[in-house]
Protein backbone atom coordinates (compact mmCIF):
# COMPACT_ATOMS: atom_id res chain seq x y z
CA UNK A 1 0.00 0.00 0.00
CA UNK A 2 3.04 2.34 0.73
CA UNK A 3 4.42 1.73 -2.76
CA UNK A 4 1.47 2.51 -4.34
CA UNK A 5 1.01 5.62 -2.52
CA UNK A 6 4.79 6.68 -3.68
CA UNK A 7 4.08 5.68 -7.39
CA UNK A 8 0.73 7.84 -7.50
CA UNK A 9 2.61 10.87 -5.99
CA UNK A 10 5.42 10.23 -8.30
CA UNK A 11 3.20 10.23 -11.50
CA UNK A 12 0.97 13.35 -10.16
CA UNK A 13 4.28 15.05 -9.43
CA UNK A 14 5.55 14.11 -12.95
CA UNK A 15 2.02 15.40 -14.63
CA UNK A 16 2.28 18.81 -12.85
CA UNK A 17 5.71 19.03 -13.98
CA UNK A 18 4.88 18.31 -17.60
CA UNK A 19 1.99 20.77 -17.89
CA UNK A 20 4.40 23.53 -16.20
CA UNK A 21 6.82 23.10 -18.58
CA UNK A 22 4.17 23.00 -21.50
CA UNK A 23 2.61 26.47 -19.37
CA UNK A 24 6.14 28.00 -19.56
CA UNK A 25 6.26 27.65 -23.32
CA UNK A 26 6.24 31.22 -24.97
CA UNK A 27 2.78 32.28 -26.68
CA UNK A 28 3.50 32.95 -30.50
CA UNK A 29 0.77 33.98 -33.31
CA UNK A 30 0.86 33.55 -36.63
CA UNK A 31 -0.99 35.42 -39.17
CA UNK A 32 -1.52 35.05 -42.91
CA UNK A 33 1.84 35.59 -44.78
CA UNK A 34 1.95 38.11 -48.08
CA UNK A 35 2.68 35.92 -50.65
CA UNK A 36 3.42 36.90 -53.99
CA UNK A 37 3.75 35.36 -57.10
CA UNK A 38 3.74 31.69 -55.59
CA UNK A 39 1.45 28.76 -55.59
CA UNK A 40 -0.38 29.67 -52.03
CA UNK A 41 -2.32 32.69 -50.89
CA UNK A 42 -1.23 34.50 -47.92
CA UNK A 43 -3.24 31.96 -46.05
CA UNK A 44 -1.85 28.81 -47.10
CA UNK A 45 1.38 30.30 -46.66
CA UNK A 46 0.60 31.04 -43.09
CA UNK A 47 -1.00 27.73 -42.29
CA UNK A 48 2.25 26.00 -43.59
CA UNK A 49 4.39 28.54 -41.44
CA UNK A 50 2.17 27.91 -38.32
CA UNK A 51 2.39 24.13 -38.78
CA UNK A 52 6.15 24.24 -39.28
CA UNK A 53 6.50 26.39 -36.15
CA UNK A 54 4.47 23.52 -34.18
CA UNK A 55 6.41 20.80 -35.05
CA UNK A 56 9.59 22.41 -33.56
CA UNK A 57 7.98 22.63 -30.06
CA UNK A 58 9.36 25.90 -28.87
CA UNK A 59 6.40 28.12 -29.12
CA UNK A 60 2.79 27.74 -27.79
CA UNK A 61 1.34 28.27 -31.57
CA UNK A 62 -2.45 30.18 -31.19
CA UNK A 63 -4.71 28.33 -33.52
CA UNK A 64 -5.91 29.90 -36.64
CA UNK A 65 -9.52 29.59 -35.58
CA UNK A 66 -8.62 31.11 -32.02
CA UNK A 67 -7.13 34.44 -33.78
CA UNK A 68 -10.06 34.37 -35.89
CA UNK A 69 -12.03 35.19 -32.97
CA UNK A 70 -9.96 37.55 -31.81
CA UNK A 71 -9.40 39.80 -34.59
CA UNK A 72 -13.44 39.16 -34.74
CA UNK A 73 -14.23 41.09 -31.68
CA UNK A 74 -11.79 43.59 -32.83
CA UNK A 75 -13.06 43.88 -36.70
CA UNK A 76 -9.89 42.95 -37.71
CA UNK A 77 -9.36 40.53 -40.48
CA UNK A 78 -6.15 38.42 -40.76
CA UNK A 79 -5.33 40.14 -44.31
CA UNK A 80 -5.14 43.51 -42.63
CA UNK A 81 -2.18 42.92 -39.96
CA UNK A 82 1.08 43.05 -41.97
CA UNK A 83 2.75 46.33 -40.12
CA UNK A 84 4.71 45.70 -37.02
CA UNK A 85 2.85 48.24 -35.37
CA UNK A 86 -0.66 46.17 -36.24
CA UNK A 87 0.99 42.75 -35.41
CA UNK A 88 2.13 44.21 -31.97
CA UNK A 89 -1.46 45.69 -31.53
CA UNK A 90 -3.34 42.20 -32.87
CA UNK A 91 -0.46 40.30 -30.64
CA UNK A 92 -1.51 42.02 -27.18
CA UNK A 93 -5.10 41.40 -27.91
CA UNK A 94 -4.53 37.74 -28.56
CA UNK A 95 -2.35 37.27 -25.15
CA UNK A 96 1.11 36.39 -27.64
CA UNK A 97 4.42 36.94 -26.17
CA UNK A 98 5.50 36.79 -29.79
CA UNK A 99 4.15 37.35 -33.27
CA UNK A 100 5.37 35.69 -36.05
CA UNK A 101 5.37 37.40 -40.24
CA UNK A 102 7.15 38.15 -42.78
CA UNK A 103 6.46 37.55 -46.85
CA UNK A 104 7.10 34.83 -49.53
CA UNK A 105 8.34 36.72 -52.57
CA UNK A 106 8.84 35.35 -56.28
CA UNK A 107 11.45 37.55 -57.99
CA UNK A 108 11.99 35.90 -61.88
CA UNK A 109 14.20 32.54 -61.21
CA UNK A 110 13.98 33.30 -57.51
CA UNK A 111 12.09 32.79 -53.95
CA UNK A 112 12.91 34.71 -51.30
CA UNK A 113 11.76 34.31 -48.08
CA UNK A 114 11.72 37.20 -45.26
CA UNK A 115 10.87 36.07 -41.89
CA UNK A 116 10.43 37.56 -38.42
CA UNK A 117 9.91 37.32 -34.55
CA UNK A 118 8.21 40.32 -32.88
CA UNK A 119 8.62 40.92 -29.24
CA UNK A 120 5.26 41.58 -28.33
CA UNK A 121 6.02 43.43 -25.06
CA UNK A 122 9.17 45.00 -25.93
CA UNK A 123 7.70 46.23 -29.50
CA UNK A 124 10.85 45.38 -31.43
CA UNK A 125 12.08 42.48 -33.82
CA UNK A 126 13.79 39.78 -32.11
CA UNK A 127 14.68 37.24 -34.36
CA UNK A 128 14.70 37.43 -38.57
CA UNK A 129 16.27 36.44 -41.37
CA UNK A 130 15.76 36.26 -45.25
CA UNK A 131 16.76 33.29 -47.77
CA UNK A 132 16.49 33.35 -51.46
CA UNK A 133 15.69 29.59 -53.30
CA UNK A 134 15.56 28.36 -56.54
CA UNK A 135 12.30 28.96 -58.20
CA UNK A 136 10.78 25.45 -57.16
CA UNK A 137 7.29 25.82 -55.88
CA UNK A 138 6.92 22.20 -55.63
CA UNK A 139 9.27 22.78 -52.64
CA UNK A 140 7.68 25.58 -51.05
CA UNK A 141 6.92 23.65 -47.78
CA UNK A 142 10.45 22.63 -47.99
CA UNK A 143 11.93 26.11 -48.36
CA UNK A 144 9.56 27.05 -45.67
CA UNK A 145 10.92 24.44 -42.93
CA UNK A 146 14.41 25.44 -43.76
CA UNK A 147 13.79 29.41 -43.33
CA UNK A 148 12.32 28.02 -39.97
CA UNK A 149 14.89 26.42 -38.96
CA UNK A 150 17.26 28.94 -39.62
CA UNK A 151 15.46 31.65 -37.85
CA UNK A 152 15.46 29.44 -34.88
CA UNK A 153 19.12 28.48 -35.22
CA UNK A 154 18.00 24.55 -35.10
CA UNK A 155 20.48 22.48 -37.08
CA UNK A 156 19.13 22.10 -41.03
CA UNK A 157 19.38 19.36 -43.72
CA UNK A 158 22.46 20.89 -45.76
CA UNK A 159 21.78 18.99 -48.82
CA UNK A 160 18.40 19.39 -49.18
CA UNK A 161 19.90 23.74 -48.59
CA UNK A 162 22.21 22.70 -51.32
CA UNK A 163 19.82 21.36 -53.73
CA UNK A 164 17.31 25.04 -52.86
CA UNK A 165 19.74 27.67 -53.03
CA UNK A 166 20.68 29.51 -56.12
CA UNK A 167 24.04 28.85 -56.12
CA UNK A 168 23.47 24.60 -55.58
CA UNK A 169 24.27 22.01 -58.08
CA UNK A 170 21.46 20.54 -60.96
CA UNK A 171 19.91 17.68 -59.78
CA UNK A 172 16.06 16.05 -59.41
CA UNK A 173 15.40 18.31 -56.83
CA UNK A 174 16.18 21.66 -58.45
CA UNK A 175 15.59 21.04 -61.87
CA UNK A 176 12.11 19.09 -61.86
CA UNK A 177 11.04 20.02 -65.47
CA UNK A 178 13.45 18.10 -67.19
CA UNK A 179 12.20 14.67 -68.35
CA UNK A 180 14.02 11.73 -67.32
CA UNK A 181 14.60 10.24 -71.06
CA UNK A 182 14.20 6.15 -70.70
CA UNK A 183 15.14 4.46 -74.14
CA UNK A 184 14.41 0.53 -73.02
CA UNK A 185 12.42 -0.74 -76.77
CA UNK A 186 13.76 -3.08 -79.83
CA UNK A 187 17.25 -2.74 -81.87
CA UNK A 188 18.63 -3.26 -84.86
CA UNK A 189 21.47 -2.87 -87.05
CA UNK A 190 24.54 -4.42 -88.58
CA UNK A 191 28.08 -5.52 -87.42
CA UNK A 192 31.29 -5.44 -89.52
CA UNK A 193 33.69 -7.88 -88.40
CA UNK A 194 37.78 -7.69 -88.75
CA UNK A 195 40.64 -9.52 -88.53
CA UNK A 196 40.32 -13.29 -87.35
CA UNK A 197 36.45 -13.50 -86.84
CA UNK A 198 35.87 -11.85 -90.48
CA UNK A 199 38.50 -14.68 -92.24
CA UNK A 200 37.23 -17.22 -90.69
CA UNK A 201 33.38 -16.38 -91.71
CA UNK A 202 34.44 -16.05 -95.10
CA UNK A 203 36.50 -19.09 -95.36
CA UNK A 204 35.33 -21.67 -97.53
CA UNK A 205 33.15 -24.47 -95.68
CA UNK A 206 35.92 -27.47 -96.62
CA UNK A 207 38.23 -25.42 -94.55
CA UNK A 208 35.51 -25.02 -91.48
CA UNK A 209 34.57 -21.62 -92.78
CA UNK A 210 31.29 -20.47 -93.04
CA UNK A 211 31.59 -19.63 -96.51
CA UNK A 212 29.85 -16.04 -96.26
CA UNK A 213 30.16 -13.67 -98.96
CA UNK A 214 30.66 -10.25 -96.82
CA UNK A 215 32.22 -9.77 -93.97
CA UNK A 216 29.55 -7.89 -92.19
CA UNK A 217 26.03 -9.18 -90.31
CA UNK A 218 22.42 -7.12 -89.08
CA UNK A 219 21.71 -7.45 -85.72
CA UNK A 220 18.59 -7.69 -84.08
CA UNK A 221 17.36 -7.59 -79.94
CA UNK A 222 16.27 -5.55 -77.10
CA UNK A 223 18.24 -3.01 -74.97
CA UNK A 224 16.28 -2.74 -71.11
CA UNK A 225 17.38 0.20 -69.06
CA UNK A 226 17.93 0.38 -65.54
CA UNK A 227 18.16 4.20 -64.50
CA UNK A 228 20.01 4.23 -60.69
CA UNK A 229 20.70 8.20 -60.45
CA UNK A 230 19.08 10.89 -61.88
CA UNK A 231 20.06 14.07 -61.37
CA UNK A 232 18.86 16.89 -63.35
CA UNK A 233 20.18 17.23 -66.61
CA UNK A 234 22.58 13.99 -66.23
CA UNK A 235 21.44 10.31 -65.08
CA UNK A 236 23.66 7.03 -64.82
CA UNK A 237 22.24 3.77 -66.07
CA UNK A 238 22.41 0.38 -66.64
CA UNK A 239 22.32 -1.33 -69.68
CA UNK A 240 21.35 -5.14 -70.67
CA UNK A 241 21.39 -5.90 -74.19
CA UNK A 242 20.47 -9.41 -75.62
CA UNK A 243 21.13 -9.89 -79.46
CA UNK A 244 21.01 -12.04 -82.26
CA UNK A 245 23.69 -11.68 -85.36
CA UNK A 246 23.54 -13.41 -88.76
CA UNK A 247 20.36 -14.13 -89.53
CA UNK A 248 20.57 -12.90 -92.84
CA UNK A 249 23.49 -15.06 -93.84
CA UNK A 250 21.51 -17.79 -92.07
CA UNK A 251 23.50 -17.67 -88.86
CA UNK A 252 22.37 -17.79 -85.05
CA UNK A 253 25.13 -16.06 -83.19
CA UNK A 254 23.66 -14.86 -79.51
CA UNK A 255 25.24 -12.41 -77.21
CA UNK A 256 24.67 -10.36 -74.42
CA UNK A 257 25.84 -6.93 -73.11
CA UNK A 258 26.51 -5.71 -70.30
CA UNK A 259 27.17 -1.38 -70.22
CA UNK A 260 27.47 1.03 -67.77
CA UNK A 261 27.04 5.23 -68.71
CA UNK A 262 25.85 8.33 -68.38
CA UNK A 263 23.36 9.75 -70.72
CA UNK A 264 22.32 13.88 -70.95
CA UNK A 265 18.58 14.23 -70.03
CA UNK A 266 18.28 17.09 -72.63
CA UNK A 267 20.43 16.44 -75.63
CA UNK A 268 19.97 13.01 -75.08
CA UNK A 269 23.94 12.40 -75.86
CA UNK A 270 25.17 9.25 -74.22
CA UNK A 271 27.80 7.33 -73.50
CA UNK A 272 28.43 3.77 -72.28
CA UNK A 273 30.99 0.96 -72.20
CA UNK A 274 31.04 -3.01 -70.69
CA UNK A 275 31.95 -6.71 -71.36
CA UNK A 276 29.60 -8.26 -74.35
CA UNK A 277 29.60 -12.34 -74.29
CA UNK A 278 28.75 -14.71 -77.47
CA UNK A 279 28.44 -18.10 -78.34
CA UNK A 280 30.01 -19.39 -81.45
CA UNK A 281 31.21 -22.29 -82.93
CA UNK A 282 35.43 -22.59 -82.10
CA UNK A 283 37.44 -25.36 -82.72
CA UNK A 284 41.03 -25.93 -81.80
CA UNK A 285 43.60 -25.84 -84.64
CA UNK A 286 46.05 -24.15 -86.87
CA UNK A 287 47.58 -22.73 -89.88
CA UNK A 288 49.52 -24.19 -92.89
CA UNK A 289 52.51 -22.47 -94.72
CA UNK A 290 50.02 -21.23 -97.21
CA UNK A 291 48.04 -19.70 -94.16
CA UNK A 292 45.11 -22.56 -94.95
CA UNK A 293 43.40 -23.75 -91.34
CA UNK A 294 43.25 -27.17 -90.28
CA UNK A 295 41.82 -28.56 -87.23
CA UNK A 296 44.59 -29.81 -84.61
CA UNK A 297 43.82 -33.54 -85.76
CA UNK A 298 45.43 -32.71 -89.11
CA UNK A 299 48.85 -31.70 -87.56
CA UNK A 300 50.40 -35.57 -87.41
CA UNK A 301 49.18 -35.60 -91.65
CA UNK A 302 52.24 -35.34 -93.41
CA UNK A 303 51.02 -34.12 -95.96
CA UNK A 304 49.92 -30.94 -94.55
CA UNK A 305 52.71 -28.21 -95.18
CA UNK A 306 53.57 -26.89 -91.12
CA UNK A 307 55.21 -23.72 -89.72
CA UNK A 308 58.18 -24.78 -87.95
CA UNK A 309 56.91 -23.05 -85.05
CA UNK A 310 52.79 -23.97 -85.73
CA UNK A 311 50.98 -22.81 -82.77
CA UNK A 312 47.38 -24.17 -81.74
CA UNK A 313 44.86 -21.76 -81.32
CA UNK A 314 40.98 -21.23 -81.31
CA UNK A 315 38.96 -19.86 -84.08
CA UNK A 316 35.69 -20.11 -85.27
CA UNK A 317 34.83 -23.09 -87.16
CA UNK A 318 31.37 -24.34 -88.79
CA UNK A 319 32.81 -28.19 -87.15
CA UNK A 320 33.56 -27.21 -83.63
CA UNK A 321 31.48 -26.95 -80.44
CA UNK A 322 29.66 -23.97 -78.90
CA UNK A 323 31.46 -21.49 -76.67
CA UNK A 324 31.97 -18.27 -75.30
CA UNK A 325 33.97 -15.53 -76.80
CA UNK A 326 34.28 -12.24 -74.86
CA UNK A 327 34.91 -8.90 -75.77
CA UNK A 328 35.06 -4.84 -74.42
CA UNK A 329 32.23 -2.60 -75.67
CA UNK A 330 32.43 0.90 -76.13
CA UNK A 331 29.42 2.70 -77.15
CA UNK A 332 28.08 6.14 -77.86
CA UNK A 333 24.98 7.49 -79.90
CA UNK A 334 22.30 10.52 -79.29
CA UNK A 335 18.64 10.22 -78.87
CA UNK A 336 16.40 11.79 -81.29
CA UNK A 337 12.62 13.09 -79.95
CA UNK A 338 9.91 13.95 -81.99
CA UNK A 339 7.08 14.72 -80.13
CA UNK A 340 6.89 11.39 -77.59
CA UNK A 341 8.72 9.26 -79.78
CA UNK A 342 12.18 8.89 -79.29
CA UNK A 343 14.98 6.63 -81.71
CA UNK A 344 18.31 6.51 -80.25
CA UNK A 345 21.09 6.03 -82.47
CA UNK A 346 24.31 4.14 -81.16
CA UNK A 347 27.86 3.28 -82.58
CA UNK A 348 30.13 0.69 -80.92
CA UNK A 349 33.01 -0.82 -81.06
CA UNK A 350 33.84 -4.61 -79.42
CA UNK A 351 37.32 -5.04 -79.06
CA UNK A 352 38.89 -8.56 -77.78
CA UNK A 353 41.71 -10.85 -77.69
CA UNK A 354 42.42 -11.14 -81.45
CA UNK A 355 40.70 -8.87 -83.43
CA UNK A 356 37.36 -6.00 -83.09
CA UNK A 357 33.71 -5.52 -84.57
CA UNK A 358 32.26 -1.83 -85.63
CA UNK A 359 28.65 -1.98 -85.28
CA UNK A 360 25.68 0.61 -85.35
CA UNK A 361 21.84 0.33 -83.72
CA UNK A 362 19.29 1.99 -83.61
CA UNK A 363 15.20 1.92 -82.16
CA UNK A 364 12.48 3.50 -81.02
CA UNK A 365 9.89 3.92 -78.49
CA UNK A 366 7.03 6.25 -77.90
CA UNK A 367 5.58 6.04 -74.18
CA UNK A 368 4.95 9.06 -71.69
CA UNK A 369 3.70 8.75 -68.47
CA UNK A 370 2.15 11.06 -65.74
CA UNK A 371 5.74 11.88 -64.34
CA UNK A 372 6.99 13.07 -67.84
CA UNK A 373 9.75 10.33 -67.94
CA UNK A 374 10.02 9.62 -71.49
CA UNK A 375 10.16 5.73 -71.55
Amino acid sequence: MKNLRILTTIILLASIAFKTQAQQLPVLGVLNIKSTGIVYDNEQTGDLLRLEMEKLNKYEVLQREDAKIVLARAGLTFDSCYSKEALINVGKLMKAEFMLSGYVTRFSEKIVIRLMIINVNGGYVEKSNVMEYLNIQAELQTMIKLSVMKLLGEPINESQLTALTIKSFENHINTPGVSKLVLSGPRIGFVVLTGEDAKRLTAPADQGGFALNRSFMTVFGFQKEIQYVNEGNFQALFEFIPLVSGLDQGRFVPSFTFLNGFRNNKSGWEFALGPQVSITQTAKGFYDTQNNWHLEADYSNPLVPKLPNTQMIYALDKRGDPSLQYSFVFAGGKSIRSGSMNMPLNFYVAISKKDYRVGFMFGFNSKTNSTKEIL
